[in-house]
């Protein structure tokens, strides 16, 4: 079990960085966009892999969007499950460059 990224979030020339400090045996983070903060229809999130710890979201023509960081561990579970980080996203996307495509 990881605990919950602290996340803060700052102004860029082209929109907003997302940054958090390193959780405990987290490996990697998922990171979800929506336009509703109560509600994050099911995606594909991006993922950053530590020591990675921000992201940055390109916000032309956008009016507002609502963010959630969730921190993975890769270790199995106690059902020896496989590399859920792996899993999640077989093509990590590059972290320095916003995946904007819609599912």
């Amino acid at each position: 079990e990881v605990s919950s990224p602290v996340v803060s979030i700052t102004s860029t020339t082209s929109g907003v960085q997302l940054s958090w400090g390193q959780v405990t045996n987290a490996q990697a983070y998922r990171i979800y966009v929506s336009d509703d903060p109560y509600n994050f229809p099911e995606q594909t999130p991006v993922i950053v892999r530590e020591p990675n710890r921000s992201y940055t979201y390109n916000t032309t023509g956008v009016n507002k969007k609502f963010f959630k960081v969730v921190a993975v561990s890769s270790y199995r579970n106690s059902n020896l499950n496989p590399n859920v980080v792996d899993m999640l996203n077989p093509n990590p996307v590059n972290t320095d460059i916003p995946d904007r495509s819609k599912k």
